[in-house]
């Protein structure tokens, strides 16, 4: 096997990797904001960021391992990475509704 048949090989199976993180964490998205989003919506960034990843890692694990019962030729350190990437996935996508949801609409200016 030469190198170029080994990158190849390798970036495959990273993008295959990716590709089910995304999933799961796709798949949990309604149930992990149902789960934290009103109480972090309160919080400032950087502690909803903390919060949504302790109090959401069940339900993204869960989540994780309904996808990997389709892939059970995965190694172990394979759903690992899987695991890591789908929880840090479904984590942004938390933050991001939160940012647009609290964000502060302009007051409107009227005249004198």
């Amino acid at each position: 096997m030469g190198l170029r048949a080994i990158l190849q090989s390798w970036f495959q199976d990273d993008r295959t990797l990716r590709t089910l993180a995304a999933d799961a964490a796709r798949r949990c998205e309604t149930a992990v904001w149902q789960h934290v989003g009103t109480r972090a919506s309160t919080m400032p960034l950087a502690e909803a960021r903390g919060y949504v990843r302790a109090r959401s890692a069940a339900i993204v694990r869960r989540q994780v391992e309904l996808v990997l019962l389709s892939r059970p030729q995965l190694a172990a350190a394979s759903q690992a990475r899987i695991r890591t990437e789908a929880l840090d996935l479904a984590v942004v996508r938390a933050i991001d509704v939160i940012r647009t949801r609290s964000a502060v609409q302009p007051a409107m200016r009227r005249a004198a």
